[in-house]
């Protein structure tokens, strides 16, 4: 099946907009730190003492475009997961623009569940090591629960 000259070209677009997110990220950090300026706090972390599903992501992507592999699992896990399977994603969907098939959806509807699970369970999962177990890789809130 031949691909469409429109398909190519929103494809192409989104992945020169992805590369722009990765060249413009150190501006976000400057954008993050002037929001955090104004709204100090985060209810879940400073109020409840708990983390919330995204909490370190932040932290983590920044220690991948470092290449700090061991600090960005030790800050998020799911983001270097999710940067792997993302890459993979990405050489097949050029792999698939190449050869001429069709080309690959965004995001498959059944891998994004699957990452909505995994994000809630890991979620879950990190609350609970904290409150139980008082394991806290980050070490943000160790001090409250023990």
């Amino acid at each position: 099946m031949a691909v469409r000259r429109s398909s190519v070209i929103w494809f192409v677009g989104f992945h020169l907009a992805a590369i722009a997110g990765i060249l413009l990220f150190p501006f976000y950090r400057v954008g993050a730190a002037a929001l955090f300026a104004l709204i100090p706090f985060c209810l879940m972390h400073d109020w409840m003492h708990l983390y919330c599903p995204l909490c370190g992501g932040t932290r983590s992507v920044d220690a991948l475009l470092r290449f700090r592999f061991s600090e960005a699992f030790r800050f998020h896990p799911l983001v270097p997961f999710f940067a792997c399977v993302a890459l993979v994603y990405y050489i097949l969907a050029w792999v698939r623009l190449f050869r001429g098939k069709t080309l690959l959806a965004p995001i498959p509807k059944p891998l994004s569940v699957a990452l909505t699970v995994a994000v809630v369970a890991f979620w879950v999962l990190r609350n609970l090591l904290l409150i139980a177990f008082g394991i806290d890789p980050t070490g943000d809130l160790l001090a409250f629960w023990n």
